[in-house]
């Protein structure tokens, strides 16, 4: 499952528990994915016929029916970076409280805050994360964490970063960035089924779709 917008992607795979009947593209409106979660409990059936313009989600006795969106999706793998120059791995619950006390000194209009990954030869690296506004002045403050490749500096969207880490399990996630200009990849640091994609501030009017 994968949805995107002009400055971040989320893709989750999960495995079924019965194999499906065939493979099917399809695009489902965003709204339609949060009443299906709000109803629907326990494990649920997906129907995509596909001489219908419907999709069909049913849990116990529970159906719920949305419109298909016509189209083809974006091409989301050719957003996702496959190289990286710099890695960390770090505490999911340690960033998260960072980047809520950063957000509290960004800036109102972008959310900025500058994460700078810190490499170390004689001990652990560190993730400094800080953010600056006129109006509550300056914060700084750091992790401890396992920093692969050079240093780097690049700024994110605090709102966009809390939202990704939020949505990750409990304990190690992984930064896997090229460049200050270049997409982010956060990820759990023992899986691959979880993926966010967020660009970085210097670009906040970028549009993923046109490397698609």
């Amino acid at each position: 499952m994968v949805t995107a917008d002009g400055y971040r992607l989320a893709k989750r795979s999960v495995t079924l528990p019965v194999p499906a009947e065939s493979e099917a593209d399809v695009l489902i409106p965003a709204q339609s994915l949060r009443i299906m979660a709000k109803v629907c409990e326990g494990p649920v059936q997906l129907m995509v016929p596909a001489e219908k313009a419907q999709v069909y989600v049913r849990a116990g006795d529970t159906m719920v029916v949305s419109q298909k969106i016509e189209g083809q999706y974006v091409d989301y793998q050719r957003i996702i970076p496959r190289v990286w120059n710099t890695r960390a791995v770090f505490d999911v619950g340690e960033m998260v409280e960072a980047v809520r006390l950063a957000a509290l000194f960004s800036d109102d209009k972008f959310y900025r805050i500058a994460l700078h990954l810190e490499p170390s030869s004689e001990t652990a690296g560190r993730i400094a994360v800080s953010a600056t506004s006129a109006q509550m002045g300056s914060h700084d403050s750091e992790i401890v964490a396992k920093v692969e490749g050079s240093g780097l500096r690049f700024k994110l969207n605090a709102l966009y970063l809390r939202d990704a880490l939020n949505a990750l399990p409990d304990g190690e996630a992984v930064f896997e960035v090229t460049a200050a200009t270049c997409p982010v990849v956060l990820k759990p640091a023992n899986s691959d089924d979880l993926l966010h994609v967020i660009m970085p501030l210097s670009y906040e009017h970028y549009d993923m779709e046109a490397v698609a």
